[in-house]
């Protein structure tokens, strides 16, 4: 019989706890590029991306974006408090 391997989960949550807040950062980015008509289809904006979602990651208020976000289709500007305006605004 093959011993039985256990293998340590520690640190796996962390992991996770990251992963979901990429994932949130990415859906804001998207969003907010959406309703601010900004084309993240363009090369120029897709190499920004990511660093858009890091900047995102750091935002103390991520509730105020997904409000804002899920009560307007259309917005003419970002608002002041996003860390992505300088490059959403057209």
């Amino acid at each position: 019989m093959a011993p039985i391997v256990r293998r340590s989960m520690k640190g796996t949550g962390a992991i996770a706890m990251r992963a979901n807040k990429f994932s949130k950062a990415a859906d804001l980015v998207s969003g907010m590029a959406d309703r601010d008509g900004f084309d993240l289809n363009d090369p120029a904006a897709a190499k920004q991306f990511r660093n858009m979602v890091m900047k995102c990651r750091g935002c103390t208020d991520p509730e105020a974006c997904t409000q804002l976000l899920a009560e307007n289709e259309h917005l003419d500007a970002p608002p002041e408090y996003c860390r992505n305006k300088d490059r959403l605004t057209r």
